[in-house]
């Protein structure tokens, strides 16, 4: 039994797209306030592995579900890499990272649970999933073979600057959702203030719009393909309408539809901004070539 590197390639993908779906349903356990919907792991309640047809058992208990189902692609995809011919070690150890990503994820969930949805777990596991989800955009970058591009030294190191802004932004962002009103359950502690955190978080925004503007203004400058500008102008409209979405749903008191968008937008800015990093690689310094010193002497 042998797997083309085509099929491997939609394997590798699907498993990103389920590994950024689950961020969204995750999402949803949460705004609804079903986060306690199933609150032993890994039963739902009294032993029961399926829940009761209540919202928030349902709500939690689809999510669970959703999870195996990705378990079973990731385990698909590990297997796929191994079947594969020819066969890339590479892709095996990312591979098998995704596995123990999923693996880790839904242990860390089964935890957040029994602790009551504590919010430095609740943290975790978000940021965990962002984390699985380079893991799943390298596989895909390597499945298919795409080469960095080469752009100028100063452009590569804004790029990269600008995903750590990304990653601050993120963090910050959770820690914002920790402290407010959704907290996936009713009477589960909050963790700072809500008006400090949102201040924090939009401070890091900003610095996100500046840093990934001047890196497009850069890649125009320094002559960068076409498909780096796509990807960089991609990123700069997501940061601007998570900025629209995020300012409005803070003016309405965080409204579900809107909260489960910014989450939506938040994977899309971090995934973008990956996808940004993984196609461009510094200019590499290259000696020009001398004659040498005893034709140069004989000419003379």
């Amino acid at each position: 039994m042998t797997v083309s590197p085509r099929a491997f390639g939609r394997l590798a993908v699907t498993a990103l797209l389920l590994n950024i779906a689950i961020v969204l349903t995750g999402a949803a356990v949460r705004v609804t306030g079903s986060g306690l919907g199933c609150p032993t792991w890994p039963a739902c309640e009294g032993g029961r592995i399926i829940g009761p047809w209540e919202y928030h058992a349902v709500v939690e208990w689809g999510n669970r579900l959703f999870t195996s189902l990705i378990s079973v692609v990731v385990m698909a995809t590990l297997v796929g890499s191994i079947l594969r011919r020819p066969r890339r070690r590479v892709l095996v150890w990312l591979s098998s990272a995704l596995v123990g990503g999923v693996v880790a994820q839904a242990v860390l969930g089964g935890v957040t649970v029994l602790v009551a949805l504590d919010p430095p777990f609740v943290m975790a596991h978000f940021l965990l999933s962002m984390v699985i989800v380079v893991a799943a955009l390298v596989l895909v970058a390597r499945a298919h073979d795409l080469r960095a591009v080469e752009i100028d030294t100063d452009a590569a190191r804004l790029v990269r600057l600008t995903l750590a802004v990304a990653a601050a932004t993120v963090v910050l962002g959770t820690l914002t959702t920790a402290s407010g009103p959704h907290s996936g359950a009713d009477d589960v502690r909050r963790l700072t203030s809500l008006e400090l955190a949102a201040t924090l978080h939009g401070l890091a925004v900003m610095a996100l719009v500046a840093a990934a503007f001047w890196t497009r203004v850069v890649l125009e400058r320094t002559g960068a393909g076409p498909a780096l500008k796509r990807v960089s102008s991609a990123q700069l409209w997501v940061i601007a309408a998570q900025g629209a979405v995020g300012f409005v749903q803070y003016q309405t008191h965080l409204p579900r539809g809107l909260v489960e968008l910014h989450v939506a937008g938040a994977t899309a800015l971090w995934a973008t901004s990956v996808w940004l990093v993984l196609r461009t690689a510094p200019q590499r310094v290259r000696e020009a070539r001398r004659a040498p010193r005893k034709e140069v002497l004989a000419e003379v």
